[in-house]
């Protein structure tokens, strides 16, 4: 039986992955966009993981960011399949 859940971890921007496919892409005007606003307001977003390190959410931000300061470290959400021994629930 597997269980998901969704825990907490800190890493250094560099160790996430972004060559899991993402669908939506970015222009560079837009991209430039992104950044000057990350820069100005800060970043309020968060980013979404797989127990891989795969980014699942926050890829644009993540290329601003990780252009910027690779070492920077972020408390991200990581999304687990935990496999459940026989008679836990």
């Amino acid at each position: 039986m597997e269980e998901k859940r969704i825990e907490t971890v800190t890493l250094k921007a560099k160790e996430l992955k972004t060559g899991f496919g993402h669908p939506r892409k970015i222009t560079k005007k837009k991209l430039e966009e992104l950044e000057e606003s990350l820069e100005l307001y800060g970043d309020f977003g968060l980013f979404l993981i797989d127990e891989h390190n795969n980014v699942i959410a926050g890829n644009q931000r993540l290329q601003v960011i990780v252009k910027k300061n690779p070492e920077r470290y972020f408390q991200i959400y990581t999304f687990h399949k935990i496999h459940l021994g026989r008679g836990r629930c």
